[in-house]
């Protein structure tokens, strides 16, 4: 995803935690909301999923609102969770 579009507010969904901790790989394909700039880096955003707080990478997030453009077999390979 685009810097841009990383804004206070704006619903993601979580793909590739492979620059994140192994163990956060349970939050991929889930969406969040972006709820504040991670002050340690410009790169990353914290959001919020499922009531945590995690900080993740922007270029790992994608805008749920885009989700429907996607074909099944990129949402299968980006992990994308029917509910997220």
């Amino acid at each position: 995803m685009d810097s841009s579009y990383a804004e206070v507010g704006t619903e993601v969904i979580l793909i590739s935690a492979y620059t994140n901790p192994v163990d956060w790989g349970i939050w991929v394909g889930q969406k969040a909301r972006i709820i504040r700039p991670d002050r340690g880096s410009p790169t990353r955003r914290v959001v919020t999923v499922d009531g945590e707080e995690l900080s993740w990478l922007i270029q790992n997030m994608i805008l749920a609102s885009d989700v429907p453009l996607l074909t099944p077999e990129r949402r299968r390979y980006l992990r994308i969770r029917e509910n997220g």
